[in-house]
């Protein structure tokens, strides 16, 4: 549905590509908190993976999208799974422009090998923290690279 919303508005589709991006940081920092909370190992066995990452942006856009459904499934809510399938495509199409700069990269591995760490601890706070800070460095890093971008169109026309 979201993929043919942007398809049918264009000119809106970088205003809810931003959304898109606000509204997972938010609900990670829920299904975050329960998958550690339930299957704290799980989740740091999840993220163990980021240190043999491939340095392309494919590799990044399928390492997160399983991070985020991986913590998904372990927060043993289905409903978050679903929200995150709607918007799959358009988190690909993005994510597949994003991690093509080496600087978000190692911002989200640094962020990857952190969320390892703390989800042995279980520390909520920590958690919580760490999610809401890598969204606003992530964020910045994602609002300089589309500054010179009306749609979603651009994106595909630089991937």
């Amino acid at each position: 549905i979201l993929e043919t919303i942007t398809k049918l508005d264009d000119e809106g589709s970088m205003k809810l590509a931003d959304q898109l991006l606000e509204v997972r940081t938010q609900f990670s920092s829920i299904y975050y908190r329960f998958a550690m909370k339930e299957k704290p190992l799980e989740m740091s066995k999840m993220f163990a993976g980021v240190e043999n990452i491939a340095e392309t942006a494919d590799a990044y856009i399928e390492f997160d999208w399983k991070m985020q459904h991986g913590c998904a499934l372990l927060s043993g809510n289905p409903i978050y799974i679903l929200m995150l399938n709607g918007f799959r495509s358009i988190y690909y199409r993005i994510g597949r422009f994003y991690f093509n700069n080496a600087e978000t990269r190692l911002l989200a591995k640094t962020n990857y090998l952190n969320l390892k760490d703390i989800a042995l601890t279980g520390d909520v706070v920590r958690l919580n923290d760490a999610i809401w800070s890598y969204g606003r460095q992530s964020g910045a890093l994602w609002e300089s690279m589309r500054a010179n971008m009306s749609s979603l169109n651009d994106i595909d026309a630089k991937n």
